[in-house]
């Protein structure tokens, strides 16, 4: 564990945005019994050096297991899912209590600050309708007065125990205990997971266990998993030959990436790979996302350089002119990590338009065709902060026989699902009726512009107008 100042591009890098960003984990009880040390460690690495505090979801597994053997009770376990009955309650708020004594003594001996939102002290965050046992798994949430809160300015872990999340509770005296009366309750702790991933909306959650990444048929980590829709995780377990209790933990974060809205990254892995998970790209687990892995450039990397350019023309099916760029102050690009897609940004030349970012080009290759790779990319690179780019404005210029224009550039993209999704990250309000849209025709352009005041897109429909082909044939 090195110190910030001899830290890699890299690591500063993925340093700063957990900074920024907070996570949500679930830790298995596994995990606490064999791996807590490990655990404790990464949490003092990340509060030693700015990184925002996870909220932990933990379970309990064995000791639920344990107790209701202890108590007499037969408990039912179909799908995997614990089938809680009401006599078994009271021993299961032993359980929690007991995890949360050995969460405790573990930070204390660190002097890592923590909170519980649990039943003992009155935190429900969600409650859910008890259901009946012949529908006992489908989970009916509904929020509970806004009591989630996050983002302390100090590090603090949250805790929080699946009875918060999964239960219906009504009070009964000191003891805290809920009036089932014959209704049975789904405890799990990776449904608690989903259920407040999907309502926090965190951009990164992890979920640790003991079991590690995902492995193929050969024993080899899985790097990524990559979900475009709800069908490809089905095929990826069959073409990886993915086996045994690893299937429901990757259908469960397979699902989870499907419905939480927004861009979401959820890596499983063992806790002893949590800081080279939160510092570096390639990380330790297996990554789970949703849409398609993005890697950044700012145009410094000739080679990096080369393989966007390729990108491009076998995109617009053209050679790239010589003087392609000469007019660029600075690049920013965005690049699918296969190669099947890239987006670039540019400040250009020359102080009418410096600051007002141009989209420059945006080519998806032939294999990558309708299925949204054009829009993630650009939607990526303005969820991103850029030095140069502080505000939600941009233009760019298409040929005005280009039908992909009509998909890309209308206002309605550009008002409602690209700006107003990055509005509340960069801080910048947008007025009620949107932001200025215009558009201009010339020399066999068009131009579009997206938050500009009418002087500012003046000067740069001048420019795009008049710059020369960006390929080697006349038409794009």
């Amino acid at each position: 564990m090195s110190a910030i100042e001899n830290m890699s591009e890299e690591q500063l890098r993925n340093l700063d945005f957990h900074r920024k960003n907070y996570s949500i984990w679930k830790v298995g009880y596994d995990c606490i019994e064999n791996h807590l040390p490990a655990i404790v460690e990464a949490l003092v690495y990340m509060r030693d050096r700015g990184i925002k505090s996870p909220d932990i979801v933990f379970g309990w597994g064995g000791l639920a297991d344990e107790k209701s053997k202890e108590m007499g009770i037969s408990v039912e376990k179909p799908g995997g899912i614990r089938k809680t009955p009401p006599e078994l309650m009271k021993g299961i708020l032993e359980v929690e209590e007991e995890v949360l004594k050995q969460l405790s003594e573990a930070f204390d001996k660190e002097d890592l600050m923590y909170g519980y939102f649990s039943v003992h002290n009155g935190f429900p965050l969600f409650t859910a309708r008890p259901t009946s046992e012949d529908n006992f798994t489908g989970v009916d949430p509904y929020i509970n007065s806004g009591t989630y809160l996050r983002h302390p300015t100090a590090f603090k872990v949250n805790f929080i125990s699946p009875l918060c999340v999964n239960a219906a509770w009504k009070d009964e005296g000191p003891t805290g205990i809920p009036a089932m009366k014959d209704k049975y309750l789904n405890l799990n702790a990776d449904d608690a997971f989903k259920l407040l991933v999907k309502y926090a909306k965190p951009k990164k959650a992890f979920v640790l266990t003991s079991a590690g990444h995902v492995y193929d048929q050969d024993q080899q980590r899985i790097p990524r998993i990559e979900i475009i829709d709800e069908n490809t995780i089905g095929g990826y377990i069959r073409e990886h030959k993915i086996e045994g209790g690893m299937v429901p933990k990757v259908q469960n974060i397979a699902e989870l990436t499907n419905t939480v809205q927004g861009s979401i990254e959820i890596p499983i892995l063992y806790p002893d790979g949590l800081v080279d998970e939160y510092l570096t790209d390639g990380g330790t687990g297996t990554l789970f996302s949703r849409g398609y892995h993005i890697k950044k450039s700012h145009g410094n990397n000739l080679e990096e350089m080369d393989q966007i350019y390729a990108i491009l023309e076998e995109s617009f099916n053209a050679e790239l002119a010589d003087h392609f760029g000469d007019n660029v102050d600075q690049w920013f690009t965005r690049r699918e990590i296969n190669n099947k897609g890239v987006v670039l940004m540019a400040s250009l030349k020359g102080e009418d338009t410096k600051g007002i970012p141009y989209i420059h080009k945006l080519g998806v290759v032939e294999e990558a065709q309708n299925n949204g790779l054009a829009k993630y990319l650009l939607r990526h690179a303005y969820e991103t902060n850029i030095d140069w780019l502080d505000t939600l404005k941009f233009f760019t210029r298409t040929r005005y026989d280009n039908p992909a224009k009509v998909k890309l550039w209308d206002p309605e993209f550009n008002n409602r699902v690209l700006m107003h999704n990055v509005a509340a990250e960069k801080g910048v309000p947008i007025p009620k009726e949107g932001l200025p849209v215009f558009t201009g025709e010339g020399n066999g352009w068009k131009v579009y512009a997206v938050g500009l005041t009418m002087d500012e897109f003046q000067k740069c429909y001048d420019k795009a107008i008049h710059m020369p082909d960006d390929f080697k044939r006349s038409e794009t």
